[in-house]
């Protein structure tokens, strides 16, 4: 394998790996009323299919504007409120901290262990450990209770009015979005563009 090939490879399993992603926290979580607070980066409205939602965000005057004008509206950093609790931090398993991603994201060999002993034991020690990007060295993050089905309730479904259910549903279609256009940078990067 050529050193270009090999480089490549590298930076395919740095980008790739969990450990380097962006994680934006959910936002406040208020312990005693068992909420986050969650931000709506951007959604578009249309008051043809959309005109609960604005009305319960905007009012009933820019409601009536907007049908009149016949025109979408558009929203920006909307704040909602949904029931969240914490729960063990997925990344590092509660323990606060993971190996540096430059470390080992290519993965290590026992050969690698073998040729220095000295390295294997800073290793295992956690010589090369960072405080854990999800959960910041918390070891929990606040995790939202999802509302449940007709089929299958949930827990917390009091907690669910339908104009959080609304704001939830828009806010994991453009995670989703996000999600995609990340993915897309992230194959760029590593195809050196």
């Amino acid at each position: 394998m050529n050193h270009d090939t090999f480089a490549a490879i590298e930076r395919a399993n740095y980008e790739n790996d969990p450990r380097t992603q962006r994680y934006d926290a959910p936002g406040v979580y208020e312990a005693l009323k068992g909420l986050v607070t969650l931000t709506l980066p951007y959604l578009e409205l249309d008051p043809d299919t959309d005109a609960e939602l604005i009305r319960a965000i905007l009012g009933d005057e820019e409601l009536a504007r907007l049908l009149a004008a016949d025109e979408c509206t558009e929203i920006e950093d909307y704040e909602f409120r949904v029931p969240a609790d914490l729960q063990v931090c997925p990344l590092c398993s509660g323990t606060g901290s993971v190996v540096d991603p430059a470390i080992d994201c290519g993965g290590i060999s026992s050969q690698e262990f073998i040729e220095d002993p000295m390295f294997e034991l800073e290793y295992r020690q956690g010589v090369y450990d960072i405080a854990c990007p999800q959960c910041r060295g918390n070891n929990v993050v606040p995790g939202i209770v999802e509302p449940g089905t007709e089929d299958e309730p949930g827990t917390r479904d009091e907690c669910w009015t339908p104009l959080r259910r609304a704001l939830y549903a828009a806010l994991l279609d453009w995670q989703q979005a996000e999600a995609e256009y990340q993915a897309e940078c992230r194959a760029e990067r590593i195809m050196g563009c």
